[in-house]
């Protein structure tokens, strides 16, 4: 099981600092790492669920992640669909768009 460190390639326009985030994708091949992160993001209060689109092929499920944090009235969802990726920098939750994380991060395999 993986977790990943993204780096942005340029620091950020207010700050001048290219902090870096703990990540995971989401797709069938890196299920475990997903569920690693799920773990992480559930003990800074969101709750995961997991679930398969019901308009998906029979033979091509796609998976969806919903993130939830917070109580009626004031809940917060954050929708990872298939091939996105989730990240967090420890208090925050958001997701980066695949094709996001291949222009403007660099990725590493945090050991």
């Amino acid at each position: 099981m993986s977790t990943w460190i993204l780096t942005p390639n340029t620091p950020n326009q207010l700050t001048g600092i290219a902090s870096s985030v703990l990540g995971w994708q989401l797709t069938l091949a890196t299920a475990l790492d997903a569920l690693t992160g799920c773990n992480l993001v559930y003990s800074i209060g969101w709750v995961p669920k997991l679930s398969i689109l019901t308009n998906s092929a029979p033979n091509a499920p796609i998976w969806q992640l919903v993130f939830t944090n917070g109580v009626p009235p004031n809940v917060v969802q954050i929708v990872v669909n298939d091939t996105d990726w989730f990240v967090t920098d420890g208090l925050n939750l958001w997701k980066i768009p695949q094709a996001t994380v291949t222009a403007n991060y660099v990725v590493t395999q945090k050991v």
